[in-house]
């Protein structure tokens, strides 16, 4: 009787750790997707630069999380066929046309995550009054480089 009571009691315990777990995994979901941008250089910058009404704010972060989340599945896409091509040195003969195969692959999946981009922009810029529109035109290249600053190091070499 003693073996079973402890038992029941464990079992009643785990589905009580295991349903607060679930809530505290679909809450914390849920703020996550309800949050503005993180607030990234470029984020910040476009939010400022822009003058995002907070409206605007709250559509941008809708399009920002789609966004990374298209782009996580792209990356691990394209991750998987680096994988896939780099195996490819492993086989003796390589297939040339298996090869060629694979990179074209790759360069389809860059080209996704080129025009991923391009569309977020594309719905940021639609998002903007006329007046923001004319400010994005000005602004793109510079949130572009803050998106993807240059590593640092050494200058080019001419």
């Amino acid at each position: 009787m003693n073996k079973q009571r402890f038992l029941i009691i464990s079992v009643i315990l785990l589905l009580v750790l295991n349903t607060a777990t679930l809530m505290f995994l679909f809450f914390n979901q849920r703020q996550q997707q309800l949050a503005p941008p993180p607030q990234s250089s470029a984020n910040s910058f476009i939010i400022k630069e822009l003058s995002l009404t907070p409206q605007q704010q709250q559509q941008y972060a809708q399009l920002w999380q789609q966004f990374q989340q298209q782009l996580r599945q792209l990356r691990a896409a394209d991750k998987q066929l680096h994988h896939q091509y780099f195996d490819l040195l492993k086989q003796a003969p390589q297939d040339t046309t298996v090869i060629d195969s694979v990179i074209n692959k790759i360069s389809l999946q860059r080209r996704q995550m080129e025009m991923a981009l391009y569309n977020h922009f594309k719905q940021l810029r639609q998002l903007c009054t006329a007046e923001q529109q004319q400010k994005f035109n000005q602004l793109i290249d510079e949130i572009m480089h803050r998106m993807n600053p240059r590593p640092p190091g050494p200058p080019p070499h001419h």
